[in-house]
């Protein structure tokens, strides 16, 4: 497996569930990770522990893009982001 150490990657949806795992486990491979998420409090709490940088909100895509999203160098970008029921 190729070495994650100093990759670029971001995760839409970050904060919990199956994508805070994914977080977790780039973050433990000294991954550089870049999460957005809704939960302002989570991300502070994400921030802190794990050292990713963080971006508050959604990305929806083509409605509303995010200008930090379209303008980023990720290696890599995953969206495990979910709807509110």
């Amino acid at each position: 497996m190729q070495s994650l150490k100093h990759q670029s990657v971001l995760i839409v949806g970050g904060s919990r569930g199956l994508g805070l795992g994914v977080v977790e486990a780039l973050a433990a491979h000294d991954a550089n990770v870049t999460v957005i998420a809704r939960d302002a409090a989570r991300l502070t709490d994400l921030k802190a522990r794990l050292g990713v940088s963080v971006i508050a909100g959604t990305q929806q895509i083509p409605r509303s893009p995010n200008p930090r999203f379209a303008r980023s160098a990720h290696r890599c970008s995953c969206s495990t982001q979910g709807r509110r029921p």
